[in-house]
């Protein structure tokens, strides 16, 4: 990929998404102006939910590696949710998959996670959410997380 002055991100992508349209399944990114917003158009790109191509880059500052590999954990999570059947992710299932990502990659013990599901959605007032699963053969189900990074349970929440 040949860029001119500055980086279009947009080009990057782009010539990501026909590098793997050409089947081509290994690339390495050289070169002096890989950072990261340019490594990260290319991987957005690149990544196909049918296969996996190997992508590798050169370094990056420790800071830049730790933002770019949650990009792509948080994009793949969500990628691979959207191209799941209706069968495979029901709103139980989604919630428990939500939860359980959220989990992985908050620090230990600053998340708390529970699925109000069926009647107890009425019983905690929340009807139209209950109302909403009647119309389906799968019951509706609400995520409620608790992000509390103090670890005081007393601490004040905004």
């Amino acid at each position: 990929i040949h860029l001119g002055e500055g980086h279009d991100l947009g080009a990057i992508q782009r010539a990501a998404r026909q590098l793997d349209g050409q089947g081509i399944h290994s690339v390495l990114l050289s070169g002096e102006h890989w950072d990261l917003e340019s490594i990260w158009a290319f991987h957005q790109g690149y990544r196909n939910p049918k296969k996996h191509g190997l992508l590798e880059w050169t370094a990056l500052s420790e800071e830049d590696q730790t933002e770019l590999q949650a990009r792509i954990k948080a994009t793949d999570f969500t990628r691979d949710i959207i191209n799941k059947t209706a069968e495979e992710v029901a709103p139980r299932q989604l919630a428990t998959m939500a939860a359980e990502f959220i989990k992985s990659v908050a620090p230990e013990g600053t998340v708390t996670a529970r699925i109000v599901k069926d009647k107890d959605l009425l019983a905690e007032g929340w009807e139209g959410i209950y109302a909403v699963g009647r119309g389906s053969d799968r019951t509706s189900a609400m995520l409620q997380l608790d992000y509390n990074p103090t670890g005081d349970e007393n601490a004040p929440v905004f």
